[in-house]
């Protein structure tokens, strides 16, 4: 029953949370809270039109009021499940199926 979704960076650029697909696929606004550059999460939210980086690093007063914009504007937005699996193409289960389909028939061949 969320209105925005939380989710926090890694603090390596490698490894990419698992929840953040799913947080994707309900198309509810997202809140990324990152502490490196390279956040891994922010690779794939840049993409996401209803989402937001805040940057640990930023001082309290400009994340406070980022948050509180993006809370006020997007709260009670959800983006259609279509919308989102056009997007995020490569990243659903059909498509990986397909690709590894695809493989085992080139390799059978």
């Amino acid at each position: 029953n969320a209105d925005i979704l939380l989710n926090l960076g890694n603090y390596h650029d490698y490894l990419v949370p698992s929840k953040i697909f799913n947080y994707i696929s309900t198309g509810l606004p997202i809140i990324n809270f990152k502490s490196i550059d390279a956040d891994s999460s922010s690779t794939y939210l840049e993409h996401y039109e209803n989402a937001i980086d805040i940057d640990e690093r930023l001082p309290l007063s400009i994340n406070a009021s980022k948050f509180d914009v993006f809370c006020s504007e997007n709260k009670g937005i959800r983006l259609k499940f279509n919308d989102v699996e056009r997007l995020f193409v490569e990243n659903t289960p059909q498509y990986n199926a397909e690709m590894l389909k695809e493989s085992i028939e080139m390799n059978n061949e």
